[in-house]
């Protein structure tokens, strides 16, 4: 899985692009199993249709890479992407509630 990221800072017109790369490897399943899934778990309105956590983890053996990259957004790649046009997701983090901003 790779994902890409273009960011552009609207007030400095400061440019950066990047990309994240994953390698999943899923388990080998029966087709009642896969069958299963798709019945309760509905996933072909998802990217790759699978999903990574809850029900979904049941069909990763293993992952080579980052976690969050298949998940839905790489965010550690997204901190240090901004890092190169000055923003920093740290600074961003809202105390009261341990989220971003």
């Amino acid at each position: 899985m790779v994902t890409g990221l273009a960011l552009i800072d609207s007030e400095t017109g400061a440019a950066v692009e990047g990309s994240e790369s994953t390698d999943v490897t899923f388990r080998q399943l029966t087709n009642q199993e896969i069958e299963r899934f798709v019945e309760v778990v509905k996933p072909l309105d998802r990217a790759g249709a699978y999903t990574v956590d809850g029900p979904g983890s049941l069909l990763v053996a293993r992952y080579d890479g980052c976690y969050q990259n298949v998940l839905g957004l790489p965010i550690v790649k997204l901190d240090k992407l901004l890092r190169v046009i000055g923003v920093s997701l740290f600074n961003h983090l809202d105390p009261a509630r341990a989220k971003f901003l």
